[in-house]
């Protein structure tokens, strides 16, 4: 006989196992010929079920997790890692977080309650994970002291950068003392707490609140159903924090 790489009405025979009926999906990845929304359609249409994670559940996935070079962006709550020991273990993996959502980002962390930045990845068909997926592309990420090592080298630099920054504000720093000190937010959409409560917190730790967007703004404190606010921070190149990143700020 001949063996076929691919179906066709050449085939007279093919494996039965290429059917998706009863069968658990994980998409990951950018996918060239569908919308990541169409695949989702066609794979139920045909009896199977797309899952978010991959698990031993999951009947076939795609192998690559490897996060080298791999631009990440963290959105949402994690709740079996810190978000700041998530950011440390991908930068050990060889990847790069960043602090908003754009079409140079490789992959987008979903965790509880993510909000616009969930909904943006999707509409630019960014590849979304779950912290399960995270969990797992880190523990088969290689790494070792050097790795380590090479990642703190490469972080040292960023962090020179952003010193002159942190002194140009000498005097917001000396009223405001805090996690916060000098910095100043911009809050848009609908947010799990009180406008009010989230203001109180930012200025209780050092920080200040403006009502518009403009270049002298450090961050955007952004809840759902957001508007022109976000998309002018944006186009300015200010991060933008859900509720859950501004948290983990002041802890």
């Amino acid at each position: 006989g001949q063996v076929m790489s691919g179906v066709s009405k050449n085939v007279r025979f093919q494996d039965s196992e290429m059917s998706l009926s009863g069968k658990k999906v994980c998409l990951t990845g950018t996918l060239t010929q569908l919308k990541r929304a169409e695949a989702k359609s066609k794979i139920e249409d045909a009896g199977g079920q797309v899952m978010s994670g991959v698990s031993k559940n999951v009947r076939f996935q795609d192998s690559e997790m490897s996060l080298s070079g791999k631009k990440v962006c963290l959105t949402g709550t994690l709740t079996q890692l810190k978000r700041a020991e998530a950011k440390s273990k991908i930068e050990d993996a060889g990847g790069q977080v960043m602090s908003g959502v754009s079409k140079n980002v490789d992959i987008v962390v979903a965790g509880e309650s993510a909000g616009s930045k969930l909904e943006k990845a999707e509409s630019l068909g960014l590849e979304v994970w779950d912290e399960d997926q995270l969990i797992a592309a880190l523990g088969s990420s290689g790494g070792g002291a050097a790795k380590k090592a090479s990642a703190k080298k490469r972080a040292a630099p960023a962090k020179e950068k952003k010193e002159p920054a942190k002194k140009a504000k000498p005097a917001a720093k000396k009223t405001g003392g805090g996690k916060l000190a000098g910095k100043k937010f911009c809050i848009t959409g609908t947010l799990t707490q009180p406008r009010a409560k989230i203001v109180a917190l930012i200025e209780e730790h050092g920080g200040s609140c403006v009502g518009a967007v403009s270049k002298n703004v450090d961050y955007l404190i952004s809840g759902d159903k957001t508007g022109s606010k976000q998309s002018k921070a944006e186009s300015l190149g200010i991060p933008i924090w859900c509720e859950a990143e501004l948290d983990e700020a002041i802890e």
